[in-house]
């Protein structure tokens, strides 16, 4: 199913992870060498009947057609309704798709291939029995059909109705559809290459878990809810594409959020699909090359060590020096060392290097001084103070390794 070319430095041993993952990468806005693409489909906000999974895949679909078909900024727009009034529970989807079921694109007639109202047995003219009805219509023996949903005006009070309504119109075929596992990918650098190079994934996530992605309305007793992942940020945050009513979007998730762990904890289930074939025509397989370049981790802030010395390390013209030395866990573009003394010092023989400097320091008279490294890199600066007592060069003594407290 590999239907990209990434164009990346390859030096990874993991068994899975070929691939030097991009910091940050979405299907959204992905850079090829034909310019930066959209390959995602608008987003679109789901009725609160719970077709959250039917939503998703048929996001996924959507963009998969469009990443084999290399169209940039897609404007095939699925029946939701028409998928998930086919598969109603969630473990019927990956048949349903394997099995050539074709998908209705939907119409400019709102009543085509519509979502009912939200079924309720115990509501006067309850439509519970037109899912069975649409059922019907949709697996008609000889071919599939479209329905209209429309408000019966011939009973009083009027009803929501159903009736076939003629021939499917334009669709779409899925030729895979799979459920990925554990043994799929090791950690989450693997399912960022599986985006990569297959596409996006959908992920159903089981009741509360939901909470771990984004801070979703409470919903009691909620079974699961679905969207698909588009790709990922630098600071480890998924980028999803969510039809939750009253947040649909286009969202990043919440931090560190490990699916791969998730996965292993059953809280989550991955699917992906492929092959999209359009009104019977076969799937392309274009290759689409990407231009982003190796994942460099982001530089840690600078930090110093404390400021080390030896007080008497050596004398010079007639004056005793002490050495002081600092590291640092960065490059450092410019050390400054100095003495907070009113009456003046004396400084010889700076060494600076990229993460270590050191100075010969000396008082003009003895007694308790602060000792101070400013290092500065990229408009930042970080200081290291000690205090000791240093005596003057010509009082001599001290002894080596002396000093006060930090």
């Amino acid at each position: 199913m590999k239907k990209v070319l990434l164009l990346f430095l390859v030096f990874s041993t993991n068994v899975f992870s070929q691939t030097v993952i991009p910091c940050e990468f979405t299907w959204q806005s992905a850079a090829t060498n034909n310019g930066t693409k959209n390959f995602i489909t608008p987003v679109q906000s789901q009725p609160y009947q719970g077709p959250c999974l039917a939503f998703a895949f048929s996001a996924a679909i959507e963009t998969m057609y469009a990443i084999e078909k290399n169209i940039n900024n897609p404007s095939l727009k699925l029946s939701e309704a028409y998928l998930d009034y086919e598969a109603w529970s969630a473990p019927n989807h990956i048949p349903t798709l394997n099995s050539s079921f074709k998908i209705a694109e939907k119409t400019s007639n709102s009543e085509i291939n519509a979502f009912l109202s939200e079924c309720d047995i115990n509501a006067p003219g309850n439509n519970c029995i037109h899912n069975s009805v649409v059922s019907n219509i949709i697996n008609y023996p000889a071919a599939q059909k479209a329905y209209r949903v429309f408000l019966d005006t011939n009973v009083e009070p009027p009803v929501e109705a159903v009736e076939a309504a003629g021939a499917l119109g334009s669709y779409v075929t899925v030729n895979n559809a799979l459920e990925l596992t554990t043994n799929d990918f090791s950690n989450d650098d693997d399912l960022k290459e599986i985006i990569l190079e297959d596409g996006p994934i959908v992920l159903k996530v089981n009741g509360a878990n939901n909470q771990t992605f984004r801070n979703y309305d409470v919903v009691p007793n909620l079974t699961y809810h679905a969207f698909i992942i588009i790709g990922w940020t630098d600071d480890n945050r998924w980028i999803i594409k969510d039809s939750w009513p009253g947040m649909a979007a286009i969202a990043n998730t919440k931090q560190n959020t490990n699916i791969h762990q998730m996965m292993q904890q059953n809280k989550v289930q991955l699917y992906q699909v492929s092959g999209i074939g359009y009104n019977g025509g076969s799937a392309s397989s274009n290759t689409i090359s990407f231009t982003h370049g190796n994942c460099m981790p982001p530089e840690p802030p600078l930090t110093l060590s404390n400021i080390s010395v030896d007080v008497d390390y050596t004398n010079i013209g007639g004056y005793n020096y002490g050495k002081f030395w600092v590291t640092s866990n960065v490059s450092v573009d410019t050390w400054v060392w100095g003495i907070a003394y009113p009456y003046g010092y004396r400084k010889r023989s700076q060494l600076n290097l990229p993460t270590y400097s050191s100075v010969l320091l000396s008082p003009n008279n003895s007694g308790y001084v602060t000792v101070y490294v400013r290092a500065y890199k990229d408009g930042i600066t970080v200081t290291k103070e000690r205090s000791i007592y240093l005596f003057n060069g010509q009082s001599g003594g001290g002894g080596n390794g002396g000093g006060g407290p930090e």
